[in-house]
């Protein structure tokens, strides 16, 4: 059963096509689980439906039960269900998906982790994200589909990490998302159409923001940290702890690093020191460049990177004035608070009777609200256009930069909307998104997305340039330490890393799908490959130039 090669298929990435290393890139993203251990799990979950003794149980081979969700598998006549089918429904950036039915009817879904990380990190990613997902629905009341098991190992009865959860039915809230209709904000229709999708993840976002914590880092289940591991209390609920942050980015140096060296730099962090996981993460990351292994003519490459990162590991302590910062309620916005990175639409699943079930919450993590920054499905930091009206000779432009002006425009609007709803709503913390404060959190943000930073650190350069022309001022009026700007790179170094930049965006535009890693929606490639324009290439694909 479990070695059925036509049922392995349904284990493949079939969701789009890598031009460069396809062949290595699905090996990663194969989802082979033992059907028949699943089975087993259903089982053993069902007969202890009757059994809880606490919130957590551990029903054995590293396999873990949330008791009072047990009763979403049983039925009327109290009989031991099997599973009855199993549907692959979606293959995402970091989890291959499935629906689960049971001969009972009852349907749930099954989420794996695709191998593209470590196992240590995709053990701790995993049992965080179980424990922050019961803490959102059961202690703040969230919509939240109900977590029925989890294991973070690949030693367990499915022989694959594994979260069980309740199958919500309904659309994914992205398929009412417009970020491109047209229209400029105060538009009464526009706006109609841009709340109906902002709306309902702008309230979810502050009620998982009300509280604070003890300190910096991710939420585990008490059980699930290892003896010797570090760690903090929840003084009011006992069956959680903060530990290790489980953000992506304290984990891209894994392919140079070993779990012992990373574990240096991911908390979790004391609350008296709210920027050191900033610190933290420019020291990893110089951690691991200066250990790469390098060829004798990428040195000086190697030397300007950690150049930069060095200038953000002198300036993370320093970049909030604590002491005595002049931003309005600054003592609210410094607190620890939840950040989940995917807030989305395409994870709210919206029943039929309206209900919004929100749905990943991989990397969750409590950092200071004032250092984060909008979901990305709504973040935008290019140039600003308000009105098209306003731009000069905006019709004598060419039709290609019309509609990046026209991309701007929308892009601009819609971070304004996400904005006011900040402002109107969560009042108190509405500095977060003033220019300035954007200004000095934005090198720290631009570390988060990079996700190769020896190719992509132009951003955070980019940053620090802005902010070292004016940290006296930012230093005057209280918003930075009253420090002397510890920002050492120069005008000349700047004018390398823009000379640079400009020589990185001119090779991965001149490279097919260079945006995408080289990565291309199946529909798209099938459509590209019959017509010719994708052709084989060796063990890779290339588009054929034009003659």
């Amino acid at each position: 059963m479990d070695n059925d090669p036509i049922r392995n298929r349904m284990f493949e990435y079939n969701w789009g096509t890598w031009i460069k290393n396809d062949e290595l890139e699905k090996r990663k993203r194969f989802t082979k689980f033992s059907i028949s251990g699943l089975n087993e799990v259903v089982r053993v979950l069902q007969t202890t439906v009757d059994k809880p003794n606490s919130e957590i149980m551990d029903i054995g081979k590293n396999v873990k039960a949330i008791t009072g969700s047990l009763k979403k598998l049983d039925s009327d006549d109290k009989a031991i269900a099997n599973i009855k089918q199993i549907v692959s429904i979606h293959e995402g950036k970091h989890h291959h998906v499935y629906k689960v039915i049971l001969t009972n009817g009852k349907a749930l879904a099954l989420r794996l982790p695709y191998r593209t990380m470590p196992n240590f990190y995709t053990e701790r990613c995993l049992q965080s994200e179980a424990a922050t997902s019961y803490y959102l629905q059961e202690r703040l009341g969230l919509c939240i589909p109900k977590l029925i098991a989890y294991s973070g190992s690949f030693d367990n009865f499915l022989e694959y990490p594994f979260i069980l959860s309740e199958y919500k039915e309904g659309d994914l809230l992205m398929k009412n998302w417009d970020p491109i209709i047209k229209g400029k904000l105060g538009d009464k229709t526009v706006e109609e159409k841009l709340s109906v999708a902002i709306d309902p993840i702008f309230s979810f976002m502050k009620a998982t923001t009300c509280s604070s914590f003890p300190g910096y880092g991710s939420l585990y289940f008490k059980g699930d940290i290892q003896e010797g591991k570090k760690l903090m209390a929840l003084k009011s609920d006992d069956l959680f702890v903060l530990g290790p942050t489980t953000l992506r980015c304290y984990y891209r140096a894994s392919d140079v690093l070993d779990q012992a060296e990373i574990d240096n730099y991911t908390g979790p962090w004391a609350v008296e020191s709210p920027l050191k996981m900033i610190k933290d993460l420019s020291s990893l990351i110089i951690s691991s460049l200066k250990k790469k292994e390098l060829t004798k003519d990428s040195v000086n490459d190697l030397n300007k990177v950690i150049k930069v990162y060095q200038s953000l590991e002198n300036t993370s302590e320093k970049l909030l004035d604590i002491r005595s910062s002049s931003i309005p309620n600054f003592e609210k916005l410094i607190e620890p608070r939840l950040h989940i990175p995917d807030l989305d639409p395409m994870n709210v699943v919206v029943s039929g009777e309206g209900e919004y079930n929100f749905l990943d919450f991989e990397g969750a993590t409590t950092i200071p609200f004032i250092v984060s920054s909008a979901p990305l499905f709504i973040e935008y930091s290019g140039p600003k256009v308000f009105d098209i009206n306003e731009v000069e000779n905006f019709d004598g432009l060419a039709p290609k930069s019309k509609a990046r002006v026209e991309y701007m425009q929308k892009r601009t609007r819609n971070q304004e909307y996400w904005e006011k709803k900040l402002v109107k709503e969560m009042h108190d913390m509405s500095s977060s998104a003033s220019p300035i404060v954007k200004m000095v959190k934005d090198p720290f943000i631009c570390v988060v997305r990079n996700h190769v930073p020896d190719h992509e650190y132009f951003s955070l350069a980019g940053s620090l340039f802005m902010l070292k022309h004016a940290w006296k001022d930012l230093r005057e009026g209280h918003i930075v330490d009253n420090t002397e700007c510890p920002i050492e790179l120069t005008d000349h170094d700047f004018n390398q890393f823009a000379s640079d930049y400009d020589s990185y965006q001119r090779k991965i535009n001149s490279e097919p799908f260079g945006i995408t890693g080289g990565w291309v929606p199946q529909d798209v490639f099938e459509r590209l490959l019959k017509q010719g324009v994708v052709i084989k290439d060796g063990e890779n694909w290339k588009v054929r130039q034009k003659s």
